[in-house]
């Protein structure tokens, strides 16, 4: 959710800070040793080429239309921002890894050991960008692993591309199962105005994260790679919630990020992968 009105001289600023003040914002790219098939590769080039466009990112190219026309310092406010995070638990993985409040507060909430996600932005942009959002699951998704991950000739093309399943299942699942309590209409608010599904909005959540169960493909073995891109690749439109858009119709869930639950080493996962796929979301490229 946005909470400031001004949205587009906002967002420029916080773009701005993102891109020239750091070099990058995972802490680290895949396992070493790791190195993907080349169709995973060229899969990941056609997400690249859409990083620059829709969602978020749209709002940028309103900016630099505007900012020729203004004199106003672009980096003088701070931009809040508020994103859906949806938590599926494979059928054959047990018990959750872990209390979803531990993922609430190391990515939003706080306290946490490590910075969390949200210091984390705050700190490259200066205190520009004030990100939260709600961790909602875990999820108890129909299939086992295998189901989503999939099985290639190529190792670590799991789940990315080709699968029976695939990720595809594994978004609709946990959106069909959230959708009954989760109000999506409080993330779409991309619109001037600041103010959530008001009518000035596109009608579409602008990011929805997506975790799920084990570690990822940027891990080894044979699980989901963590990538940036957008429902409808996967089902030809976007998703179609039950929450009303002030525009008419419903609101509907596209652009999405999704990460695993745990680490390469078995442990909690930690926010270098979300801080990475989430810069995609704002038309980062990777950087490492």
């Amino acid at each position: 959710m946005i909470n400031r009105i001004s949205l587009f001289p906002k967002f420029f600023a916080i773009m701005f800070s993102l891109v020239t003040i750091r070099s990058a914002i995972a802490t680290s790219p895949a396992k070493p040793g790791v190195i993907p098939s080349p169709q995973v590769i060229a899969a990941q080039q056609i997400f690249a080429e859409t990083y620059a466009t829709g969602g978020l990112v749209s709002a940028i190219q309103r900016v630099k239309a505007e900012r020729s026309n203004t004199n106003r310092d672009l980096r003088a406010d701070t931009l809040f921002m508020s994103f859906p995070v949806i938590v599926g638990n494979y059928a054959d993985a047990g018990e959750p890894a872990y209390p979803i409040q531990n993922l609430q507060d190391e990515l939003f909430d706080g306290p946490w050991p490590t910075p969390t996600m949200r210091e984390h932005y705050l700190e490259m942009s200066y205190g520009l960008f004030q990100l939260s959002g709600h961790v909602y699951g875990w999820y108890p998704v129909s299939q086992g692993h295998a189901y989503y991950e999939g099985s290639q000739t190529e190792p670590y093309d799991n789940g990315f591309i080709g699968t029976p399943g695939g990720v595809g299942s594994f978004l609709r699942e946990t959106l069909l199962m959230a959708d009954s309590s989760v109000d999506f209409s409080q993330y779409d608010n991309d619109g001037p105005d600041g103010i959530a599904n008001s009518g000035d909005d596109d009608g579409t959540v602008d990011a929805c994260f997506f975790v799920h169960s084990g570690r990822g493909g940027e891990g080894g073995g044979p699980s989901i790679w963590s990538h940036r891109s957008r429902y409808a690749g996967w089902w030809g439109s976007a998703f179609v919630t039950n929450d009303q858009s002030a525009n008419g119709g419903y609101i509907r869930v596209n652009d999405y990020i999704i990460q695993p639950a745990m680490s390469t080493s078995s442990g909690m996962i930690e926010i270098g992968v979300f801080s990475h796929e989430f810069g995609h979301a704002i038309g980062l490229p990777d950087l490492y």
